[in-house]
Parts: structure tokens; C-alpha cells; sequence
């Protein structure tokens, strides 16, 4: 939906403010096993062949097409790009894939966020086949990775997080922290939980971008330490449209007194 590079250099003053209202899209990124990502419990036994398999599996005698809702960083010279999880599971079961290039043309398979899903998601939504969209930025000196836990055509969904110090997973210091939920949606809500994005404000400030397909486009204030919102934020409703054109997937940036 998005692909948006995210570089911890230092950036010069934007100068216009644009909402963008993303489209789905896939990408041709084939690849190999570079490394396993970390995860925020001991790999379990066989973890490394599971990985070198699901490697296999991903580069195949048929390119691995489904790169959907990709979402990239650079960190020193290598392009990292996360993108949702693999539908059938064949891929790091469902979960956060990532890949890597140094020159953004030939990719390397590199694993996922998470071994597993975490949890607290199959205990708040059932067993879901994959993680979507995520969302990377750099603040408060550690990288956050925002996605979100759904099924089709269900808003009974959740935005969880996920940090760590660096990208690089030949660090020692490499290593993804699961920080939970963020903010979720009931059948109950006029909105759905999916597709985060992140929002710098001119001020410095911290807003999440979400959903959202039923009604549009939301936006919740975080806190810009710990990067969630307050107990029961306020939901800002910025733009929406009926079906059979609804909109969802949506990017706020800012740059010369605009957003």
C-alpha cells in the first residue's frame, strides 16, 4: 500500500504536507537466506533448518510474488523492506517478512519479525493465517515496526508493535522486542484496525494513521515515548468514501508547513 524509505541520517526540512491514499501493491522479490530475524523468546529446536526452508521455499524455481503493503528503511548501506505476512503460512508462518539489498534491485530473503505470532493476538482475534502492513520509523533510539492482525472482511482486528535497537541482525544488539497492542476494533466499531502509519508532527508529536475500508481513514495521538496511545484515545476521522471506493492504507507526511 505504501513504500515509503526511512534513513536515520538526517533529513532537510520538508516543504510540503501530503495525505496519501495508498494502493495495494505487489512487488517481484525473490530471494535467498541472509539471516534469521530474532525474536523475543529463544528460537526452538530446528529453528535454523525451519528458517533455511522457509528461505527455499521463498526463493523456489517460481519467483515468491506476494511482497504486499511494503514498508522500507535504510540503516548504514543496506535497504530493509518488511512486508505482510505470507497468506498460506508456507513463508515464516504468516508472520512479518523481511528482506534485504544493497542496491535496491536484488533482494535477499532475511527472515521474519517474529518466529511465531505473538499471543496476546491469537488470544484476542483466533487463529488469523498472517500479520499485514506494517509501518518502520526510527525514534527514541530504537526502530518501531507497526503492523496489524486481522482477517478478510473482519474489523475485529488489532495494531501491535514491535522495536528494536538495529536492523542489522549480524548485531549483538540485534533483536525484536514484542510491545503489544497499540489499539484494536471490535465488530461492534465503524472502523477497522489495519494498516498503521506513523506521523511525525511539526512539533515532534506522535499520531497513528490507521485503517480503515468501512469508514475511511482515522488518526489516534501517541505518546511520543512509548509510541501508544492513551487508555481510550480520541479517534479523528480525516478522510472516507463509500464503497465500492473506500479508502484504506493511507501516509502523512509533512514538509513545508503542509501535511
Amino acid at each position: 500500500m505504501r513504500l515509503p524509505i526511512i534513513s536515520r541520517a538526517s533529513w532537510s526540512r520538508r516543504t510540503r504536507f501530503v495525505l496519501v491514499i495508498a494502493v495495494s501493491v505487489g512487488a517481484l522479490l525473490g530471494g535467498t537466506l541472509a539471516a534469521v530475524a530474532a525474536t523475543g523468546r529463544p528460537a526452538a529446536p530446528g529453528g535454523l533448518a525451519s528458517a533455511r526452508a522457509n528461505a527455499r521455499a521463498a526463493q523456489g524455481p517460481v519467483p515468491y510474488i506476494f511482497v504486499h503493503d511494503p514498508t522500507m528503511a535504510r540503516e548504514g548501506g543496506t535497504y530493509y523492506l518488511f512486508s505482510t505476512g505470507d497468506p498460506a503460512g508456507a513463508i515464516g508462518n504468516g508472520n512479518i517478512q523481511i528482506r534485504t539489498s544493497a542496491d535496491l534491485r536484488t533482494w535477499t530473503y532475511a527472515g521474519t519479525v517474529f518466529a511465531d505470532k505473538p499471543a496476546w493476538i491469537t488470544s484476542a482475534l483466533g487463529s488469523i493465517p498472517n500479520l499485514w502492513a506494517p509501518d518502520i520509523s526510527y525514534f527514541g533510539g530504537l526502530w518501531h515496526l507497526y503492523y496489524a492482525g486481522s482477517s478478510f472482511g473482519s474489523n475485529n482486528s488489532v495494531i501491535g508493535l514491535a522495536t528494536t535497537p538495529t536492523l542489522d541482525p549480524r548485531s549483538p544488539k540485534y533483536h525484536w522486542t514484542d510491545d503489544g497492542l497499540v489499539f484494536r476494533t471490535t465488530s461492534s466499531d465503524s472502523f477497522n484496525a489495519i494498516d498503521p502509519s506513523l506521523v511525525t508532527a511539526a512539533d515532534g508529536g506522535r499520531w497513528l494513521a490507521l485503517g480503515s475500508f468501512f469508514s475511511g481513514i482515522k488518526l489516534i495521538k501517541l505518546d511520543a515515548a512509548t509510541g501508544k496511545p492513551a487508555a481510550s484515545p480520541t479517534v479523528y476521522s480525516i478522510a472516507a468514501k463509500p464503497f465500492p471506493d473506500p479508502e484504506e492504507g493511507a501516509g502523512i507526511t509533512y514538509h513545508d508547513g503542509y501535511y
